[in-house]
C-alpha cells in the first residue's frame, strides 16, 4: 500500500490546457474516484500517474518517492483499462501469469499466485479458456486478476466497467468493493458514472474543465455541493435549479419566487444581500406532496400545476409548475396525486448558489 501525492499538476497539449491545476493526496489504502464529464482531465491525470503521459509541470510522489521521470514499469502500479487489453492468443492463466513471467518468477511460485488470485475472483474454472470464450464480466475479472497478481502499491482503474451492461456493472461494482476490503490496496478509479463513484469511493474528486470542483465523501458531495456544477452533476434525477433573488422584508429574508416568498434558511443569512441574484436548488426527492413526509416544521407549502407523470417503477416523476418555475418531483409510486395537490418543500434541503460565482452560499 502507498500514499499518492499530486503536487501542482498541470498538463497541456501545445496551447490546450487539459489539466489546469490538480493538487491532491490519496491516503494509504484509500479508494478514491476521479469523477467528471468527458474532457475534464480525469483520465489524463491517471495516465500521468501511470507514466503513460508526460507531466507539463508539477510533481507526483508515491510515498516519498518522486516518480516524474521513473519508467512506468518501475512505478509499482497496476492499471486496468476500459478495453480489458487481454492477449487473445493466451489462456486466462497465461494472461494473469504474464507479468510474473516477465519478472522471471519460478513457475511454482507463479502457480501459487495465479491460483490465489483466480480463487478470489472466482476464475478457477476458466483458467484454460481464451478471452473469446468469456463474457464481458469474466474478461474484466481477468484484467483485474492480471493487475492483482503483481501485488502493486497502487491499483489504477480507467473506466473499467463502461463496456458492460447495467446489470453486470452492478455485480462488478460489488465485487470491486469487496476486493478492496480484502486487499486494502490504495486504489484510484476514473469514471464519468456517478453511481459507480457513489457506491465505490471512500472519497470522490469531482473535476470540471481541468480543475477540481469538489473533494468529499459520497455523502458530502451529495448533501453539501460546493458549487452549482457539483449540485447538477451529482444526483439522478438532477437537482431542480431556479434563477431568482434574495429580498428582505421587515427584517426577514426570503427567496423570491414570483408571487411566492420562500423563507431563507438560517444557514444562508450570513451571506444574504438585498436583491442578490442566486440560483436556488432543490432535489426532486426533497419536494413532497404530503407535509407529514418531512420530519420537522421547516416546510414551505405552495400551489402546483402537475403537467406530466412518469412512472419509474417504485417511484413516479412529476413534471410540475410552480408559478412560471418548472420543478421535477420524485415521489413513491404508491402516492395518490390529484389535480388540486400542493407541494411541500423541505426548507432544510434547499441549496443556494451565487449567480455570479456559482459557489454555494452555505460555505
Amino acid at each position: 500500500m502507498a500514499k499518492v501525492i499530486f503536487k501542482d499538476i498541470k498538463k497541456s497539449y501545445d496551447d490546450v490546457e487539459v489539466v489546469k491545476y490538480f493538487d491532491f493526496t490519496v491516503e494509504d489504502g484509500e479508494f478514491v474516484v476521479f469523477l467528471g464529464p468527458s474532457g475534464c482531465g480525469k483520465s489524463t491525470t491517471l495516465r500521468m500517474l501511470a507514466g503513460l503521459e508526460t507531466i507539463t509541470s508539477g510533481e507526483i510522489y508515491i510515498d516519498d518517492r518522486l516518480i516524474n521521470n521513473v519508467d512506468p514499469k518501475n512505478r509499482d502500479l497496476a492499471m486496468v483499462f476500459q478495453s480489458y487489453a487481454l492477449y487473445p492468443h493466451m489462456t486466462v492463466y497465461e494472461n494473469i501469469a504474464f507479468a510474473l513471467k516477465l519478472k522471471g518468477m519460478p513457475k511454482a511460485e507463479i502457480d501459487v499466485e495465479v491460483l490465489k488470485t483466480s480463487k478470489i475472483l472466482e476464475l478457477e474454472p476458466l483458467l484454460n479458456r481464451k478471452p473469446k470464450e468469456l463474457s464481458g464480466g469474466q474478461r474484466q475479472r481477468v484484467a483485474m486478476g492480471r493487475a492483482m497478481v503483481r501485488t502493486p502499491k497502487v491499483f489504477l482503474f480507467d473506466e473499467p466497467l463502461s463496456n458492460l451492461d447495467a446489470k453486470l456493472r452492478g455485480v462488478m461494482r460489488e465485487e470491486m468493493k469487496e476486493l478492496h476490503r480484502t486487499l486494502k490496496t490504495t486504489t484510484i478509479y476514473v469514471t464519468h458514472d456517478q453511481i459507480e463513484a457513489m457506491t465505490l469511493a471512500d472519497r470522490i474528486v469531482i473535476l470540471n474543465e481541468g480543475y477540481v470542483a469538489q473533494v468529499g465523501t459520497p455523502t458530502e458531495v451529495f448533501q453539501k455541493p460546493a458549487n452549482k456544477f457539483v449540485a447538477q452533476f451529482i444526483g439522478n434525477p438532477a437537482m431542480n435549479m431556479i434563477d431568482t433573488k434574495l429580498i428582505e422584508e421587515a427584517g426577514q429574508w426570503f427567496v423570491e419566487l414570483e408571487t411566492l416568498r420562500i423563507p431563507l434558511p438560517e444557514r444562508f443569512t450570513h451571506q444574504a444581500k438585498k436583491d442578490l441574484s442566486v440560483c436556488m436548488g432543490i432535489r426532486p426527492t426533497d419536494i413532497h406532496v404530503r407535509a407529514e413526509h418531512i420530519d420537522h416544521d421547516r416546510v414551505f407549502e405552495c400551489p402546483v400545476t402537475i403537467k406530466e407523470k412518469e412512472l419509474l417503477g417504485a417511484s413516479i416523476l412529476l413534471k410540475t409548475k410552480v408559478g412560471k418555475a418548472d420543478f421535477v418531483v420524485e415521489i413513491a409510486a404508491t402516492e395518490v396525486v390529484s389535480e388540486d395537490s400542493k407541494l411541500f418543500i423541505d426548507l432544510d434541503a434547499i441549496h443556494l448558489f451565487d449567480s455570479a460565482t456559482e459557489q454555494s452560499l452555505a460555505l
